[in-house]
Formats: C-alpha cells, structure tokens, sequence
C-alpha cells in the first residue's frame, strides 16, 4: 500500500492524491538513472542497449507497493526469483503413506515409512502487456511550464495504466490459465495428471421426454467452458422423433477428465449444419424443449487460449492425483452439504483447514437466501444502539468450518465465473515435510513486471512501452485446496 497523501513537490498538483504518487513512481521506470531500483541480470543487460532499439527497466519494486487494482490472489501469493526456464519441486503428499506401525522389537529395526511425493515441473511461461501509444504533442501537451501548474507526464500515466492492467489480467491468469496445452508435468509415487485446458469437448448423451415442441430430427453439440474462453463444439449426438410433436431432450454434459472447466454451453440443429446457442449449464442435465434457429454458431476454434500455456489454480484443483477435494453439485444449491462435505473430505485427507473460500457475487446472493430463507445455521448481529436504523437484506459474509471449527471469510471475487465456489489454504499444514517453501501457492518468476521503453521511429513516431513477466504458479500442497462446481443460477431449460 502506498501513502495516500501528496509527496513533496505535489502540494499543488490538481490531481488525486493516489494518481500523483503512482505516476511519481512510475516516472523512475522511464526516467530511469539506476537508483532505488533492482538491477536487472548481467545477462539480460546484455541483451538489450541502445543498439537494440529499447531499453528494459524493473517495475517489480514499485509493483509491490501499488495496489490500486482488484487482484487479491495475486497480493497475497509469494512471489520468488528463479533462474531458468523451468522450476522443478518436490510435493510430499504424505508423510507414510503405509500408515506403518511404530510399534518396534528390541534388536529388530523399526518399521520403514513410505512417503508420497510427487516431482512436479512447472514450465516458464511469457505474459504481458503494451501500453497506450503516446505522442511527442501529448507528451508537450501535459506539462505545466510554470512552477506548480498543473502537469501530467502521458508517459508515466501510460505505465501506470499498464502496470494496473497487467495485475488484473495476472489475477485471472493465476486462477483461470490459459493455452491448450499442460505448463505442469509431474512425476513420482504421487503424480498429477494435468490435461491441460479444453480443447475438444466430449459427444453428450441424449433422452427423449416430452413437454416440449421438438420434432423430426434434433441434433445436439456441447462446448465446455473455461474462465479465459469456449472449446471447440463436441461431435453430434441426435434423436429422430418423426412426425410426433411435444417433446423434449434431456441433454446430460460429459466432462473431459481432469480438465477444468466452468461450465458447458448448448448448440442445437435441425439439420446437422446450422447450430445455434440454446443455453448453458453449469454441469447439470439441460432440458431442450425447442430449438432456437437464430442467434451464436458454436466456436470453430478453441478460444480457450494459445499455444503459451499458463496453468492456474483450476489446473492444481482438477489435476487427477492432485488431492484437492472436489464436488459436482450439478444442480441448485439448497444448504451446506457440498460445503461441508469439501471440508470434511480436506481434513480427512490432508488435515487441511483453508483459510478463504472465493465465490461470484450471485453464488453468495444464493448462499445467503438459502440459508436466510430458510432459518437454517446463522446469525446475525447488530448495534443495540442503533435500533431505529433497519437495514434490508442480508449476505452471508463467513462460514463456520464444520471440522475444526474456523470461521471461514468469504470473498466476493469480480472475475470469478458463476457457479464455483473455491476453498484456497494459504498456511502449511504442520505435517508437511519441506518447510524452506513460502507458503502452499507461490508464483516462481524469472522475470517480474520488467518495463521495456520502445522509442519513435519514422514509421511510428510515438512513445510505446510493454511489461512482461516470465514464470508459472506453484502449489506445493494442492490437498488443502478444494472446489464446489455446477451450482446451477437458472433452471437450464430451452422453452
């Protein structure tokens, strides 16, 4: 966090506070004569010069005290320095396994423990961000000519906007991912299948019922859903009715194992070439009761990323052999069970105690009705003082966990997809071997928010700047992280 009142030399800037010290800071990555900043590697230094045609300088300092962004995952993960192109850890996922008898026999040796453990690589990945192109006349434009007029460096602000951007898109990245292909492998007693994200979706399967107007033949597509975007549709599956009418398909998703998905949306036809968007469904059975001819065609490429993966926390929570919890509500939430269970299931496995649970603002608006609603587990405080003042409605803000007793903040994240409800530890459990890592997430970089200045050409006679990063996310401890999927927002029915 940074101070919030003006810095010397600012008193008389007409000009929010906050926005005044963060293009201060900002004009030391442009301006930048070597002081109060790290030092880039000797050998990216070299890299780069004044024959190179731009120069690289470290926001990584300033980044850390400037949060005027909403990434709150990304402000409390660590984030380390790392060299290379990859980072490789040792994840001890039990300390025996066997669960051996320490029971011994004087001049025998004791039982052997087997530990589980799996070594997990997480491959460097590039992301970043431009900046908005500034001018030689907007950058005249701005500046004040007369001590304590009122003055604007474009191209601090430019940085400033930028670093703000790359922090918000760094928080989707950190949950959501990105790319068709797996940054994570792993190997071991223990290893992890990482599927990677998307891609192609799986053919759904198809029930005939009535209540509806469908006839002749329908045929169904499904996509799957990840936070950064739409697979490739499935293939067809189809029912004939003939000539009969008022009927209706019970259309089931089937997930792509291990693949992370929010969601899943349904594309319908009558006559296997014009498919249109009927719907979407968080997991649960979608009934089909007519088809729309008119609207979104399925996606014909994978718009779920790239060919550049960055794999986040869905990847650690979905990975098969992982030991994160996970629970297919796949229908409307009606009270705590799937909650619950989750947290049941994390002590029972790892003696995990989570810290946070992360939930889209209508999933808390469901939560808070169902357990309001129904006089169910809660309670509700209020000033005794003030008891002419009322106030309408009322929103779950913390749970109770139902094992050790901890009382649980929820946080209403803007970018979370509906639907998914995540528990995320941040504390190490006491069992776990390695006590030299930083906490159970970490996000391991070998380049940090490092500002690359391009100067005008002929071509383009404009000032353009980029901040890049080069790392991945670690979990450590993916068995103290859990999940609560398809909780359903609608009734997921086509009229």
């Amino acid at each position: 966090m940074h101070n919030n009142q003006p810095s010397e030399g600012n008193e008389n800037m007409n000009v929010p506070a906050e926005l005044a010290n963060t293009v201060e800071m900002l004009q030391a990555g442009i301006y930048a004569d070597g002081r109060g900043r790290k030092t880039l590697s000797p050998d990216l230094a070299k890299t780069f010069g004044i024959s190179s045609g731009f120069q690289p300088y470290d926001l990584s300092p300033l980044a850390y005290i400037l949060t005027p962004t909403f990434s709150p995952f990304r402000n409390r993960t660590p984030r380390n320095q790392r060299q290379g192109k990859n980072y490789e850890f040792k994840a001890v996922t039990s300390v025996d396994t066997a669960n051996a008898s320490a029971v011994a026999v004087q001049g025998t040796l004791a039982n052997a423990i087997t530990t589980g453990f799996a070594d997990v690589t997480v491959s460097f990945e590039a992301y970043g961000l431009s900046s908005d192109p500034v001018t030689l006349e907007q950058q005249y434009a701005g500046e004040g000519r007369d001590p304590g007029a009122f003055s604007v460096d474009s191209r601090a602000l430019a940085i400033a906007n930028l670093l703000k951007a790359l922090m918000i898109q760094e928080e989707k990245l950190m949950w959501g991912g990105l790319g068709a292909s797996s940054q994570i492998t792993s190997s071991g007693g223990d290893s992890w299948t990482f599927s990677g994200l998307v891609g192609n979706a799986a053919t759904p399967t198809l029930a005939s019922g009535t209540g509806g107007s469908l006839t002749g033949t329908v045929y169904v597509k499904i996509t799957q859903k990840t936070w950064m975007g739409e697979s490739t549709a499935s293939s067809a599956a189809n029912i004939a009715f003939g000539t009969t009418t008022g009927n209706s398909i019970t259309v089931t998703p089937s997930a792509v194992a291990n693949s992370p998905f929010t969601g899943y949306n349904v594309y319908a036809s009558t006559n296997n070439t014009n498919y249109y968007l009927q719907g979407s469904t968080n997991g649960a059975n979608f009934v089909l009761k007519s088809v729309g001819t008119g609207g979104v065609a399925p996606p014909t490429v994978d718009t779920t990323g790239s060919t550049n993966a960055f794999n986040g926390v869905w990847s650690y929570l979905f990975a098969g052999g992982s030991g994160a919890s996970t629970y297919a509500l796949n229908g409307t939430l009606t009270g705590m069970t799937p909650f619950n269970t989750v947290l049941e299931n994390l002590w029972t496995n790892a003696y995990g105690d989570p810290d946070d649970l992360w939930m889209h603002a209508h999933d808390i608006d469901t939560l808070s009705n169902v357990l309001v609603g129904s006089g169910g587990p809660y309670y509700l405080t209020y000033d005794d003082k003030a008891q002419k003042d009322v106030v309408a409605n009322a929103r779950i803000s913390r749970i109770l966990n139902n094992v050790t007793q901890k009382i649980i903040p929820i946080n209403v994240h803007a970018y979370f997809p509906q639907g998914q409800a995540v528990f995320t530890s941040s504390q190490v459990p006491a069992w776990y071997v390695g006590a030299n890592i930083p906490g159970v997430w970490a996000q391991e970089l070998t380049m940090d928010y490092t500002e690359i200045d391009y100067p005008p050409i002929s071509t383009q006679p404009t000032w353009l700047s980029e901040i890049r990063c080069y790392g991945g996310l670690s979990c450590y401890v993916p068995q103290v992280n859990g999940i609560v999927t398809g909780i359903q927002s609608a009734s997921g029915v086509n009229p």
